[in-house]
């Protein structure tokens, strides 16, 4: 007979928590530096908003252990573009243009440092995909991994 907490530690692991961020896309970019010497990062208001977003909705403690975190990035079609225009890039799907997907995944780990995940080294098992769409947005799908713990 198998003891109800491993059955319920088991279920926990199989399980991926989804989540559904309102805010277009940001690739990492390395921080920058003024003649004086002063270090800033120009993304640091988008960093901001949307840890204070996750701050909101995930409630439980950061993951301690190995984790599968998987990406989609819905970027909007630009409203100059004729309607032809935006059929083809609906019908081709992916976006294949920059941002690269690693950029775009690295800031989401930066992001979710401390408020999801311990640390963003956790991340042993990922993707990321970029996608047209009528609106924008961020789709994150993670579970931790139960082979791989600290």
């Amino acid at each position: 007979m198998i003891d109800v907490k491993v059955q319920k530690m088991e279920y926990m692991f199989k399980r991926f928590t989804e989540m559904h961020l309102p805010f277009l896309p940001v690739a990492w970019t390395a921080p920058r530096q003024t003649r004086s010497g002063f270090m800033y990062s120009i993304h640091r208001k988008d960093k901001v908003k949307i840890q204070a977003y996750l701050r909101k909705i995930y409630r439980k403690a950061p993951i301690n252990c190995g984790l599968e975190l998987h990406a989609k990035f819905y970027y909007p079609l630009p409203k100059s573009y004729s309607k032809k225009k935006k059929a083809a890039l609906l019908k081709q799907k992916y976006k294949l243009t920059v941002p690269d997907g690693s950029n775009l995944f690295k800031f989401i780990e930066d992001c979710g440092t401390g408020i999801m995940w311990v640390d963003d080294r956790l991340v042993v098992k990922h993707s990321a995909e970029k996608y047209w769409a009528e609106t924008g947005g961020i789709f994150l799908k993670f579970r931790p991994l139960k082979s791989v713990v600290i």
